[in-house]
């Protein structure tokens, strides 16, 4: 693992993956809208709103080069986004929502982008029955295990997204 990792969603469910990503000796640029931007452990933290293409895109104009990697929650990204991220680097990991495994889910907006690996989170099943949704430090491992890996585009899923009933409320 080299460069620099660009987190999106990085003061909430990606909190973790900083210090796991710092532990591996790689550069940190974590992104959060801003209201708990102290969260999580960073080399720089930036307060960006990513639902604000524009906004995206004014902050990667001229970045091309210096970032290798982009993680990023689903939710924190506008559709515009996407491909704005995808430019800034070569590897672009979406940490993507439950909502896009679900039946009769739309295309998602990061189709059709070339080397993306998804990380689909479902949830865990609990012994008591039913299930629970994955903690930040749960997803944020599950990340770090994808980084660690050979690169190459594909869909891991977290947990469970079948059957959709047991998915939990």
């Amino acid at each position: 693992m080299a460069g620099r990792y660009v987190v999106v969603g990085a003061s909430g469910i990606l909190a973790p993956l900083g210090a796991l990503l710092r532990a591996a000796g790689v550069r940190t640029v974590g992104i959060s809208r801003g209201s708990r931007l102290g969260e999580g452990v960073w080399d720089e933290r930036v307060a960006l709103d990513t639902q604000d293409a524009g906004a995206v895109g004014d902050w990667v104009a001229g970045r091309a080069g210096e970032v290798s990697t982009v993680v990023a929650y689903s939710p924190a990204v506008a559709d515009g986004g996407w491909p704005l991220l995808g430019g800034l680097a070569g590897r672009v990991m979406v940490v993507a929502t439950s909502r896009w495994a679900g039946p009769g889910a739309p295309a998602p907006p990061w189709a059709g982008m070339r080397g993306v690996v998804v990380l689909q989170l479902g949830w865990a099943a609990q012994e008591s029955g039913g299930g629970r949704w994955h903690t930040p430090a749960e997803v944020s491992a599950a990340a770090m295990g994808e980084l660690a890996a050979p690169w190459e585009p594909r869909t891991v899923v977290l947990g469970s997204v079948r059957p959709w009933s047991a998915r939990p409320r």
